[in-house]
């Protein structure tokens, strides 16, 4: 992948790719993007003699997510489950369960809501302090009102945070556990068998959450999540109030 100039290559990762299909997912850096006018940029391929660069190398993948990501995680191609971690950071996840499915950008994983889920480990750059930003899409496709956790660090009342949907796509929470007391930062986002972009950003005073892009609540407070070595867990079991997650979750990211 080049700039306008054909010969100036950006950082650029393939996750899967159909020769026969020309299908595939592809992510690259852009160095710089108008405002007013489209930026060119050009994708070669079909030379048998070239090369994929390691991923560390200058163009290779994980140069596409710069310092401030820690986990970058695409879930493959919808046939085969991978969690394999796209950043530097090398958090590469252990799956319990969970099968490969159709997701909103290429693969997703699919849990049961009885006892899948994607383990990413306990690495240190997973434990954030004052200022980070979590983003998913998911799709539930389970009815009710129960909180099922989608993305955690630990449990709720002895972990550093989790983040947790209604079973009917509506009324959740993203709850700290790394205060002096367990804060509940609730928001409502109805996406039952839709699939949904969520984000939860906080930059150390303020905690935002969004739902496809549009803010859904924000919380002023300061304060930080607690350093825990409990692994960060895609779709796991929270406690009683918030159980097991059913539906499928796709590029899970983390910085």
């Amino acid at each position: 992948v080049t700039t306008s100039d054909g010969a100036t290559e950006v950082a650029r990762e393939v996750v899967t790719i159909s020769t026969s299909g020309s299908t595939g997912e592809l992510w690259f850096k852009a160095p710089t993007l108008s405002t007013s006018a489209n930026t060119i940029f050009y994708i070669y391929y079909g030379n048998a003699a070239a090369t994929e660069p390691v991923a560390s190398a200058p163009y290779g993948k994980n140069n596409v997510w710069d310092s401030s990501f820690k986990g970058v995680w695409h879930l493959k191609d919808g046939t085969t489950l991978s969690a394999t971690d796209s950043t530097a950071s090398g958090n590469n996840g252990t799956i319990s369960g969970a099968t490969a499915a159709a997701g909103t950008l290429d693969g997703a994983g699919s849990f049961d809501g009885t006892n899948d889920n994607v383990n990413l480990g306990a690495g240190s750059s997973l434990n954030f302090t004052s200022a980070f930003t979590f983003s998913l899409w998911y799709k539930t496709s389970s009815g009710g009102s129960a909180n099922q956790g989608v993305l955690s660090k630990g449990t709720f009342l002895s972990g550093a945070f989790d983040w947790t949907i209604g079973g009917g796509g509506g009324a959740g929470n993203f709850r700290q556990g790394g205060l002096s007391a367990p804060i509940d930062h609730g928001y409502t986002f109805n996406t039952l068998n839709q699939w949904g972009l969520m984000h939860v950003t906080y930059n150390g005073s303020n905690l935002i959450l969004y739902g496809n892009g549009s803010q859904l609540s924000s919380t002023a407070h300061t304060g930080s999540l607690r350093t825990t070595t409990q692994p960060l867990t895609i779709a796991d079991y929270v406690d009683v109030d918030a159980g097991w997650f059913k539906g499928q979750v796709d590029e899970v990211r983390t910085s």
